[in-house]
């Protein structure tokens, strides 16, 4: 592509600069035994990478990610993932090895953790660097999952009234849904769990339950 006037055009070896650079100046990551993580590291939240499960910030590991991927955004294999062109396998893979290297570890399971995205690929997170990609509210997520969900069901009308007021007492702030819940409104003002019991039976409730937190409620 033409250069842009009054901008300084990238050296042909940046790439390999920057691995240099990382080389001299590794990652400041706060990083301890997971035995010794302190309260006040936990308090800042933490995840664990490596073989050796080391703690680290979640934020400065988000961070760091940010800093890489702008760093790599001449490469070859990031421009193809911001044009968005589809990779080949062989460039997935290579990618893949290389951020998830001892220095990165940036690997797919980590950058779910540290960015609280469940569903989120190595390349979401790449373009969401970029403002490329926005990743849907926890509200969205739910809804959509539970939308799919719904479809390849066949409840009645009261037991999709139901399933919709704990889909959203989750999407409020609960992290799974239990039995418990039908001891707090708006359930205790319709009956509680003898009600939903009621409309399910015994054995549907529990595995609508357990099957909502596993495949909805993520």
């Amino acid at each position: 592509a033409d250069a842009v006037p009054g901008e300084k055009m990238l050296p042909a070896d940046f790439s390999k600069q920057v691995d240099e650079e990382r080389k001299r100046k590794p990652f400041d990551f706060i990083i301890v035994p997971e035995s010794e993580v302190s309260d006040e590291i936990t308090s800042r939240e933490t995840i664990n990478i490596g073989p050796e499960g080391m703690a680290i910030d979640r934020k400065t590991y988000t961070e760091k990610f940010a800093e890489t991927m702008k760093l790599m955004k001449a490469e070859p294999v990031v421009q193809k993932i911001l044009d968005d062109k589809i990779l080949t396998s062989e460039e997935i893979q290579k990618l893949i090895e290389k951020l998830n290297s001892p220095e990165y570890y940036f690997n797919q399971e980590n950058l779910q953790e540290a960015y609280k995205e469940p569903s989120g690929s190595v390349v979401d997170f790449i373009k969401a660097v970029f403002g490329k990609y926005k990743f849907p509210t926890r509200k969205e997520r739910v809804e959509d999952a539970y939308s799919s969900w719904l479809r390849q069901k066949n409840f009645s009308p009261e037991q999709t009234k139901l399933l919709i007021q704990l889909r959203d007492r989750f999407v409020a702030g609960d992290s799974e849904i239990t039995a418990e819940d039908f001891t707090k409104p708006p359930f205790s003002d319709q009956g509680g769990i003898g009600y939903a019991l009621s409309i399910f039976g015994e054995d549907k409730l529990k595995e609508t339950l357990e099957e909502m937190n596993q495949t909805v409620l993520i």
